[in-house]
């Protein structure tokens, strides 16, 4: 397996879907940080557009620092 970078020009949620789709990706992994209340502890705004339109895995990981405002309930 092997990892190579592409860089494209444009907006993640258009073009991300269009280079996963071309280099038939099994996984896009993408840091998720801009939506805010209940549905941003899950995933932001970009990466949910860009869910929508994949048939491959993502993985959305929230940045360093990040805490939930939801309580453990143990």
């Amino acid at each position: 397996m092997s990892l190579i970078p592409h860089i494209v020009k444009g907006t993640a949620g258009e073009e991300l879907p269009k280079i996963a789709k071309k280099i038939d990706a099994d996984l896009i992994v993408m840091r998720t940080v801009a939506r805010t209340g209940i549905a941003g502890l899950v995933i932001g705004n970009t990466a949910e557009t860009i869910i929508n339109q994949l048939n491959s895995s993502v993985m959305a990981i929230k940045p360093k620092g990040f805490a939930s405002p939801i309580k453990s309930m143990r």
